[in-house]
């Protein structure tokens, strides 16, 4: 019985491990748009906007010499078409350019490495890649949350 038990603690153990630190999709650097492919890391500051117009996402990366790029995923069109020039595709400046999967793997790699503890960040985890560790990390923060709402 208790071998059974310490086999199924360890099989747990495990899936939670490889599920968490399973390197993201690799891209291929010369596929990315040019936009971001030119911005110099490392970066010094990445922050992402969750919209409330049913999920539109926004997303502001200041490389290391301080260029900024501006990004819009709109939800509209499934995250399937790409705006640089605004954190929203109805904003002034938006300008839409081709998107393609590197495109879109190194977009949420660089959130994935900048995160912060907001919810925004996870959100757009959610929405590009929706893989189980977005998921478990949704319901950690809201338990988070709940469990510093009653204190």
């Amino acid at each position: 019985m208790r071998r059974i038990l310490l086999l199924s603690v360890c099989l747990v153990a495990g899936t939670v491990i490889v599920t968490f630190f399973w390197p993201s999709g690799a891209y291929e650097m010369g596929n990315v748009h040019p936009e971001l492919r030119n911005l110099n890391a490392p970066y010094r500051a990445v922050s992402v906007s969750y919209f409330a117009d049913g999920g539109s996402i926004g997303i502001t990366i200041v490389d290391a010499t301080e260029d900024t790029l501006l990004i819009a995923l709109p939800v509209e069109y499934d995250y399937a078409r790409l705006f640089v020039g605004a954190e929203h595709a109805s904003a002034p400046g938006a300008i839409e350019v081709p998107l393609n999967e590197d495109t879109l793997r190194m977009l949420t790699s660089i959130i994935e490495d900048h995160r912060s503890m907001g919810g925004s960040s996870a959100s757009a985890l959610l929405a590009l890649r929706g893989s189980f560790r977005d998921h478990a990390s949704i319901i950690c923060r809201a338990g988070l949350h709940f469990i510093d709402s009653k204190q």
